[in-house]
Order: C-alpha cells, then structure tokens, then sequence
C-alpha cells in the first residue's frame, strides 16, 4: 500500500489467510483504511489495514465464498459513513451484494444474467446499475424492480455508469463507439450520441 501524495509505501499485506493471486482491488470510498479484494479463487475479502499503526498487522473483517465463477467487477455502496456493503458480478453473470455492518456479515444474490458480468456502478443505496457482455440492467432497490437499459443488445465488453453531473441520467457504452444516454427512472434510452478521438497523444509508458 502506497501513499498517493508521496509515494512513500505504508504496508506490506502479507497474510496466510490470503493464500491466492488477487484479482481485484477496491478501496472504500468513505474509509480508506478498508480494503476489498477478490482472489482468483472467487473469494472475497474486506480488509482492515490498520494504516495509522503499523506496528498492528492487518485484520481480515469478513470472507466472502458465494462466488461460483471469476469474479469480474467488485464495488463499494456509496451509502456513506458506516457503511461496509459491496456488490460483485462474475463470469456466469451472478451479482452479490456483501453487507458486514456491525460486523454481521450478509450476502445475498441479486440477480442472474444470461453473460458474464463486465462493471458494475451505485447511486447511494438506491440503485445498481448492471453491464453485461449483453445487456445493461438498472436495479431498483426502492421499487424492487430490475429493467433492461434499451432494447437493444450487445456483444462485447461494454460499460456503464450513472451519469457525473445529470441527476437522472446514466450512460451505456456501445459498439462503433456509440455511447447510449439514457434515463435513470424509466431506462429509456434518451439520445445516441457518435464517439470521436482528435488529437490523442501518444504517451511514453517505458518509465
């Protein structure tokens, strides 16, 4: 773990219950001293590092075995402070979501695409925003209510997120660069919007 302002490393994570080559890293957006990560294994694990002392070693929160397949797309809820709640999508299309509030750890399955899951995106704890190799998928928890994004499918791994500045809005990447705006209420697609890339730089990677 290093420090993005110096670049000064702060721990080593070496822990004999985390046996396998990890996939995925995500760090909780409310709290950086947690840390989830998913094994090639399928397994996930929500660390507490322990950043602020270093001479207290890492703790292992919670151990998340519900996976069947790769894990493919790992996030945190947004819920705010407090919250320890993460989703996850695999290769068979399984999405989780993982809740160990108070330390009480809860996973239930929350829907079952027919394509590997590629991203996954949360607005608070209101909705999920699902992007299959296939079909976009937007989960309402208040309403209960899972709807495809357009009618349209796809065949790739293409994203999807809600949208940064537009309240009511979420985007859905597409193929010939397209990229789909749509609606975050009725999952209607509002406007097809053309991709094009002038003046990309060519940046020196052999450092």
């Amino acid at each position: 773990i290093f420090s993005r302002e110096n670049f000064e490393m702060l721990r080593l994570v070496s822990n004999s219950e985390l046996p396998d080559a990890v996939a995925h890293l995500n760090f909780c957006p409310n709290d950086e001293d947690l840390l989830a990560i998913a094994s090639i294994k399928n397994t996930i694990f929500i660390l507490k590092l322990n950043l602020s002392d270093r001479n207290t070693k890492e703790k292992i929160l919670l151990k998340m075995t519900d996976h069947k397949a790769p894990i493919t797309s790992l996030i945190w809820s947004n819920e705010g402070a407090g919250s320890i709640k993460i989703y996850s999508g695999d290769a068979q299309g399984q999405v989780w979501m993982t809740d160990a509030k108070k330390l009480v750890q809860k996973s239930v399955q929350l829907y079952a695409c027919k394509s590997p899951v590629f991203q996954l995106d949360c607005k608070n704890e209101k909705q999920l925003l699902i992007s299959s190799k296939i079909q976009v998928y937007l989960i309402d928890f208040e309403k209960q209510k899972a709807t495809k994004v357009g009618s349209k499918p796809r065949n790739g791994d293409y994203g999807a997120c809600f949208h940064p500045t537009i309240d009511d809005n979420l985007l859905a990447a597409r193929p010939s660069k397209n990229l789909w705006e749509a609606s975050s209420v009725t999952s209607q697609v509002s406007a097809t919007m053309k991709l094009f890339f002038t003046n990309i730089t060519k940046y020196d990677s052999s450092f």
